[in-house]
């Protein structure tokens, strides 16, 4: 599977179970994004800005606390 197979797939995945593009639900719980910055800081996981850490890891974290310091 090549590259555009694979993001075509995801796609169709992602169709079926609702979604479709980049766009989120209103459901989605964004009230929640200190409970899941707090999963992405855990011991390994947290990565500095502009890097890319190993899986299971991210730097979300550090862009949500960069667009809340300057809105």
């Amino acid at each position: 599977m090549n590259a555009q197979q694979s993001r075509d797939w995801l796609r169709r995945r992602l169709r079926n179970h609702g979604q479709d593009g980049k766009t989120l639900k209103t459901s989605f719980p964004f009230d929640a994004h200190e409970q899941a910055c707090g999963r992405a800081k855990q011991k390994g996981r947290a990565v500095p800005p502009g890097q890319k850490g190993t899986n299971p890891s991210s730097s979300m974290p550090a862009l949500i606390e960069r667009i809340r310091e300057n809105p």
